[in-house]
C-alpha cells in the first residue's frame, strides 16, 4: 500500500523532524507545518510543510520505496519570480537512481515532482530549488511540499552514508543491526535521536568557519553516539 502524508494531522507551527518516522520518513533539516495563506498554499487541504535549511534538502526513508512523489512549491517568493524544483533519488550506497526537474508555481504547492526506480530501494531524496527574481537576479526560494507519497518495499533499510550520523562525524559504523534501522515504530526514542543527529551532522558540514565547524562536529559526534545507543536499544542488539 502506498503511503501519503498531507500534513493535516498537526496544527500550523508544528516542528517536523521525526514526527512521520512511524510512516517511514524523517526530515533531517526539519520543517514547520504552515497553513494556507497568500505567502504559500497547499496542494490539498489546509496545511503544507515549509522545509528548513539550504539546498538540496534531504528526506530520508526507512522502508525502501521504489518511487517517491511530492507536490513542491515556494513560499513568500516575490511577485513575478520564476522558480524550478529538482528532485533526485539515491540508494543506500550513494548511487543516483534518477531525478526530475520542473518549473514550479511560486507560492503554492502545485507542481508534482516524482522519481521512479523500479526494482530499486530509495534511501533518500533531495529537493533543490533555484529562482530568478523579477529583476533578473538569482535567489534561493523557500521550499514547500505537500502530499508526499511513496510505496513501502522493506521493513528496514540502512540510510545513505552521507546521512548516516556516524559516517558524518568520522565514527566507526556501529555493528550490523545498529546501523541498519529497525522498522519504523511510532514514538520510539531512536527516531528522535537519529533525526537530531542527522541535523547536527548536516549543520557541521555546511559551516563555513573552521572554528564553528569544529565545534559543530564535536556536538554532532556526541549526538551520533547518543543516537547509536538509542538505535541499539531499539534493535535489541547487544
Amino acid at each position: 500500500m502506498p503511503t501519503q502524508i498531507d500534513f493535516e494531522n498537526f496544527p500550523a507551527g508544528t516542528l517536523v523532524l521525526n514526527l512521520y518516522a512511524g510512516k517511514g520518513v524523517v526530515f533531517p533539516w526539519g520543517g514547520i507545518v504552515n497553513s494556507d495563506s497568500p505567502e504559500g498554499k497547499p496542494h490539498s487541504g489546509n496545511n503544507f510543510l515549509f522545509l528548513f535549511g539550504g539546498s538540496p534538502k534531504p528526506l530520508v526513508f526507512f522502508t525502501g520505496p521504489s518511487y517517491v512523489a511530492l507536490w513542491a512549491g515556494t513560499r513568500n517568493s516575490p511577485q513575478g519570480a520564476t522558480a524550478w524544483g529538482h528532485l533526485e533519488a539515491w540508494d543506500a550506497s550513494g548511487t543516483l537512481l534518477g531525478g526530475t526537474t520542473q518549473q514550479l508555481v511560486v507560492n503554492a504547492c502545485d507542481t508534482q515532482l516524482q522519481v521512479n526506480a523500479p526494482g530499486k530501494f530509495i534511501a533518500s531524496v533531495t529537493l533543490s530549488l533555484v529562482g530568478i527574481g523579477p529583476d533578473g537576479m538569482a535567489f534561493n526560494p523557500y521550499a514547500t511540499i505537500d502530499d508526499l507519497a511513496f510505496d513501502v518495499e522493506l521493513q528496514k533499510l540502512e540510510p545513505p552514508r552521507w546521512y548516516n550520523p556516524w559516517w558524518w562525524v568520522g565514527l566507526p559504523v556501529p555493528p550490523l543491526g545498529v546501523s541498519v534501522l529497525p522498522g519504523p515504530l511510532p514514538g520510539e526514542k531512536w527516531a528522535e535521536d537519529f533525526a537530531v543527529a542527522l541535523h547536527a551532522g548536516e549543520t557541521a558540514r555546511l559551516a563555513a568557519d573552521t572554528a564553528v565547524r569544529n565545534e559543530a562536529e564535536s556536538v554532532a559526534r556526541r549526538l551520533a553516539e547518543i543516537a547509536a545507543e538509542s538505535i541499539k536499544r531499539a534493535a535489541k542488539v547487544s
